[in-house]
């Protein structure tokens, strides 16, 4: 079959839409790796070489048992250091780290100091650990110049004693290749869930090189792009003989164009999917086999975790009773986790500016924060909401967090 043969029969739609997802994908790869940085033209000649630096240069400097407090959890830290070195930095925007004996779950650092401030350390995160080595692109962190006068890695996690080591800190220098390692490794690596909420996601540490979904959405245009051509040139030619003409000739293929819509949102839905499925293996080797007490927390709850749990341990009563929690606008995020906490126990949350929400229907009152919006009287055991409705009770419990009232009947 010769071109114009090839050009005046259409190929199966199908087999159109497959071509030009493949098409589409090597011109994205060609994009991006085109995009990469490339060395300043000032530098005398392009560098191609790695610079190693080797576990024989590499020395640890700090190993600090429970250096870090995460919620419940108390993390070491282990700190190497290249010492003396002179990194033109500009030459290498990326790099890449092996750790020997480490495991899932570990918090990674890049640390640098560069001859502009040396009594300066800049760092920046790696992607989570895995068995290969890490790998990042430094050239978009504004402080990536000059020279760099020390080098090293900051580990975090419950390390103990594990025998933990840096295998090699490698600097890789300027090349599509690596502008591609840099975005695919964004792109697998994945945050852990930070045990706040279900309903809580901690936004991206820094802004991507490539955001995934701008990257699926653009393949999507290219290939939509392509297969117009592929469709719509035939079709042409066809006008030109139109002995060609055929049934497929005629009919417009949309089933085609949503299959490629679908191919590439499945697709995305696996890195999505892939995601999850890391997020929740690496949450099964850290939280598993915890209370609801002695579960790691953040550091913004486990405080209010500890209060409604003293509570229900020592200041109220086995059986379900009723409470008002009060709050004002800045503590309205505390009421609603004591809430949650204090459950099975029956809890009104109510804003200390509606005078109307104080009576004594209510075993116990908490009210969350300081006692400005509150007047208590300690000789006589009232407590006053919004100078207008005044109750009689008992403190109990107070915090900085929050005080706990009985309330007294007549």
């Amino acid at each position: 079959m010769n071109l114009l043969n090839a050009l005046v029969i259409p190929p199966h739609p199908m087999l159109s839409a497959a071509f030009a997802l493949i098409l589409s994908a090597m011109l994205c790869l060609a994009g991006g790796y085109l995009s990469a940085p490339s060395q300043p033209s000032s530098k005398p000649a392009p560098i191609s070489a790695p610079l190693e630096i080797p576990s024989s240069r590499i020395r640890l400097i700090a190993h600090q048992p429970n250096a870090i407090s995460r919620g419940s959890e108390s993390l070491d830290a282990r700190v190497f250091s290249s010492k003396q070195v002179s990194i033109d930095t500009e030459l290498f925007p990326y790099v890449e780290l092996a750790i020997e004996g480490g495991y899932p779950g570990l918090i990674t650092h890049f640390f640098w100091r560069n001859s502009l401030a040396p009594s300066i350390t800049h760092r920046i995160t790696l992607p989570s650990y895995t068995d290969r080595p890490q790998f990042k692109a430094l050239y978009n962190h504004p402080q990536w110049r000059g020279q760099a006068v020390e080098v090293g890695a900051i580990i975090i996690g419950k390390i103990q004693q594990r025998p933990i080591r840096l295998k090699h800190i490698t600097l890789e220098p300027h090349s599509g290749t690596n502008h591609l390692r840099a975005i695919l490794a964004e792109w697998l690596d994945h945050d852990d869930w930070t045990l706040r909420s279900i309903n809580y996601y901690k936004p991206e540490k820094t802004t991507p090189l490539v955001p995934l979904n701008l990257a699926f959405a653009s393949w999507t245009l290219c290939a939509l792009i392509v297969f117009a051509g592929l469709t719509f040139l035939p079709a042409k030619a066809r006008q030109a003989n139109p002995s060609r003409r055929s049934r497929t000739a005629n009919s417009t293929p949309y089933y085609v164009i949503v299959a490629i819509f679908v191919t590439n949102w499945v697709l995305l839905d696996g890195f999505w999917e892939t995601e999850a499925s890391a997020r929740l293996s690496r949450l099964q080797a850290t939280g598993s086999n915890h209370t609801t007490e002695s579960h790691p927390s953040n550091t913004r709850d486990s405080d209010i975790i500890a209060y409604a749990r003293h509570l229900r341990l020592n200041a109220l009563p086995d059986q379900p009773t009723r409470i008002l929690i009060l709050h004002s606008p800045q503590t309205h995020y505390h009421a609603l986790k004591l809430k949650y906490h204090l459950l099975p126990h029956i809890t009104i949350r109510g804003d200390t500016s509606d005078s109307s929400i104080l009576h004594e229907n209510y075993e116990y009152v908490i009210v969350t924060g300081g006692l400005d919006a509150v007047e208590f009287h300690r000789d006589k055991g009232t407590l006053t909401l919004s100078n207008a409705r005044t109750v009689h009770v008992e403190l109990i419990h107070a915090s900085p967090l929050a005080f706990t009232f009985r309330i007294q009947r007549p």
